[in-house]
Parts: C-alpha cells; sequence; structure tokens
C-alpha cells in the first residue's frame, strides 16, 4: 500500500474507486445532457455516505465493487482517508450544481457539473497527477 497524504489505516480497493469515478462521470454528463437537476443531485447522497466513512451505504461503491469482482480484478488496497475528502468535495459540487439547475442558472450548473465530471473522469482514467491524486 502507498500512503499518501491523509492516512486513516483504513482502506479501499483502487479498482472499484476508479469504477464508482466512471459511474459519477456517467451521471453528472446525463444531468449535462438532460439538465434535470434530480440527476445530479442524486449523487449527494452517495457522496454523503462514502464521505462519512460509510462506503457500504454508497448505491454506487456497491455496484463498482460489484462489477470489479465480475471482472476478476485482483483487489488494489490503498488508504481511504483521500478518498473520503474527495467524496466530500464531490458532495459540495454535486449539491451547488443541482441547487443552481433548480434555482434556474443552468449554465454556472453546468459549469460546476463539468468540473465534477472533468476531476472523476481523470480519476477513472488515470490521468492525473500526484498532487491532484491527494484531492481525489
Amino acid at each position: 500500500m502507498r500512503t499518501t497524504c491523509p492516512v486513516n489505516l483504513t482502506t479501499v480497493d483502487a479498482n472499484a474507486v476508479r469504477v464508482v469515478a466512471l459511474l459519477v462521470v456517467a451521471i453528472a454528463g446525463l444531468f449535462l445532457l438532460s439538465g434535470n437537476p434530480l440527476v445530479i443531485l442524486a449523487l449527494a447522497p452517495d457522496f454523503l455516505v462514502r464521505a462519512a466513512g460509510r462506503p457500504h451505504l454508497s448505491p454506487l461503491a456497491r455496484l463498482a465493487a460489484a462489477l470489479v469482482r465480475l471482472a476478476r480484478v485482483a483487489p488494489r488496497p490503498t488508504d481511504s482517508a483521500s478518498k473520503r475528502f474527495a467524496a466530500g468535495i464531490g458532495l459540495a459540487f454535486a449539491t451547488t450544481a443541482g441547487v443552481l439547475a433548480v434555482a434556474g442558472l443552468t449554465i454556472p450548473a453546468a459549469v460546476v457539473a463539468g468540473i465534477l465530471l472533468a476531476g472523476r473522469y481523470r480519476l477513472s482514467s488515470g490521468t492525473y497527477s500526484r498532487g491532484f491524486e491527494r484531492l481525489l
């Protein structure tokens, strides 16, 4: 296990984390295509339970774990602290985009959702820098 700051000595599967990020990309993309605030707001509870350190309650984390098991990919443990932090940031972005969309501010909502999508895409594809990894 590679240690990065912050460290909480609890691990998660890095492969499942990437699949969750890909699912978030798909949902954020669906929001950008549809403009329906409920789509992006549906991410908020999922981000909330993962930020609270309860990934077993997250539908996206459970689906990702099942997909990783189906693909028979060997687990790659990594510290969960930075992932919890990233879930908190995702919660802020998803909630902000949803509230802006409900308020009728579609362009700002799309910008915020686009930033969320771009960050999660970089995480899911593995094309992020060391510094970016610490933020996600």
